[in-house]
C-alpha cells in the first residue's frame, strides 16, 4: 500500500536498426540522486558494451526494504559509481570501475560506524572457465587504509583464491572498524587482543 522506490524525470532512447540495438536511459529515483546509462549490442555476433553512472547511490533505502530484519543496517550513506564495460557475446564480459562513498554507515543494536572512502577502481573479467576481480585502489579516509588486491574464481581446477595488500595503514581505526563488524569472531578479537 505504500510507495518502496519511486523514480521520476524518466528520458530514455531505445534504437533498433536492423543490425544492432542501442539504448540510452536517465532518471532520478528514491534510490539515487541521478542514474544514467548506455549500451550498445550488435544482433550478429553479440558484441558490445556500455556504461552506468550513478550519483549519491542510498543503499540505505534498497536494505531497508529488502532486509527490515537485518541485525546489521545500513545507515546514512552516500555512494558514487561510474561502470563500464563489455560483452563479447555470451561468453565474455568484463569491465573498469570507479568510485567514492564519502558516507557509508553501518549499525547494529547500539553501535554507529561511520567510514567514510575517497576513492574505489577496480576492473573484473568473466568468461566461460574464469571469474576474476581486481581492487587496483581503495583508499579510505576513515578507517586510514590504502588497499588493492585481487579476487580468482578458476572453474577448471576448481581453485578460488584472494590476495590483499595493504598500506598507509592505521591500526587503531582498523582494529576499531573490526571489532564493531566481526564482534562475534573469536579470531578476529584474538589478533587484536595481540595488536594494538
Amino acid at each position: 500500500d505504500t510507495s518502496v522506490i519511486r523514480f521520476q524525470d524518466i528520458h530514455g532512447r531505445i534504437s533498433l536498426p536492423p543490425d544492432k540495438l542501442e539504448i540510452d536511459l536517465a532518471c532520478v529515483s528514491s534510490l539515487w540522486e541521478s542514474m544514467s546509462m548506455g549500451g550498445r549490442l550488435t544482433a550478429e555476433d553479440l558484441k558490445g558494451g556500455g556504461r552506468i553512472h550513478v550519483r549519491d547511490f542510498k543503499p540505505q533505502v534498497l536494505m531497508d526494504n529488502l532486509f527490515p530484519l537485518a541485525a546489521r543496517r545500513v545507515g546514512e550513506s552516500r555512494v558514487n559509481l561510474d561502470v563500464s564495460f563489455k560483452i563479447d557475446g555470451l561468453k565474455v564480459l568484463e569491465g573498469e570501475v570507479e568510485g567514492s562513498f564519502p558516507l557509508l554507515t553501518l549499525r547494529q543494536a547500539n553501535e554507529k560506524l561511520v567510514i567514510r572512502g575517497k576513492s574505489l577502481k577496480g576492473n573484473f573479467r568473466m568468461d566461460e572457465d574464469r571469474i576474476t576481480a581486481s581492487l587496483t585502489e581503495l583508499d579510505l579516509e576513515y578507517p586510514q587504509l590504502r588497499m588493492s588486491g585481487t579476487f580468482r574464481v578458476d572453474q577448471t581446477t576448481p581453485l578460488v583464491s584472494v590476495e590483499l595488500e595493504g598500506r598507509e595503514i592505521d591500526l587503531n581505526s582498523i582494529r576499531e572498524v573490526a571489532l564493531v563488524l566481526a564482534e562475534e569472531i573469536p579470531n578476529v578479537q584474538e589478533v587484536f587482543e595481540i595488536v594494538k
